[in-house]
């Protein structure tokens, strides 16, 4: 059922609704710990392969202030798995999506649009900051993640 939902995701017509629905099917594949026991149908390369693919159809969107959202959005959801202990997302993957998210605001006209998406790109790093000063004891930290 799991991987019918990540395929019938995979299939929609436009490329950002396909980006959000795909990375949305990687909480599928992997919960948080419960009661300091992991889910037993976890498969953390399945999570890590859906929000990969996310970040791939995000970044065949030709709208660069859509593709800046899409991975800010992504950016997210990476922190939130990792954060739930699935260690197959790793900093150097973190780390990437970052500096991809900062060279697509780069290359964008300042707007209203742009200011949101940076915004919500600052707020998520604000974030991951805090855990990194303050980690949660259920959930992986962010060792070794740079954040320049």
């Amino acid at each position: 059922m799991r991987t019918q939902c990540a395929l019938a995701a995979s299939k929609l017509l436009k490329k950002p609704d396909q980006s959000r629905a795909v990375a949305l099917c990687a909480h599928l594949f992997w919960k948080g710990a419960k009661d300091g026991k992991q889910w037993p149908l976890n498969e953390a390369s399945r999570a890590l392969d859906c929000l990969k693919k996310a970040a791939r159809v995000a970044q065949q969107c030709m709208d660069g202030g859509v593709q800046a959202q899409l991975l800010a959005e992504l950016l997210g959801r990476y922190a939130l798995l990792r954060e739930r202990g699935n260690a197959s997302l790793t900093t150097n993957l973190i780390e990437a999506i970052i500096q991809k998210i900062r060279e697509e605001l780069g290359n964008l006209d300042q707007s209203e649009e742009v200011e949101q998406i940076n915004k919500h790109f600052h707020n998520t790093l604000q974030h991951i900051k805090n855990r990194m000063e303050c980690p949660d004891p259920e959930g992986l930290g962010y060792e070794g993640l740079v954040l320049s």
